[in-house]
């Protein structure tokens, strides 16, 4: 009953409750290999750093605005938020 009320530590153990530890290590594997391809790629494709720089900045900005802005103006859910000891 009290391992019910524990919070998860590992994110993937939350979304893959099936899969095994090995079965985790290659998706991870396979996601940085995916990531890499991709900034790879889109680094070859832009000709200039300057539209690199602001293609970045835009995709860190879409990416944090959402978490900043709910951790400034939501202070209902800090009531919520159960931290473990």
């Amino acid at each position: 009953m009290a391992e019910q009320n524990q919070p998860k530590a590992n994110w993937a153990r939350c979304n893959f409750l099936q899969a095994s530890e090995k079965e985790l290590v290659w998706v991870l594997r396979i996601s940085v290999v995916a990531a890499g391809i991709f900034a790879t790629t889109l680094s070859i494709a832009v000709k200039s750093v300057f539209v690199l720089f602001f293609l970045c900045a835009d995709f860190v900005f879409l990416l944090l605005f959402p978490q900043v802005s709910l951790c400034i103006y939501a202070g209902f859910l800090k009531e919520n938020v159960r931290y473990p000891v």
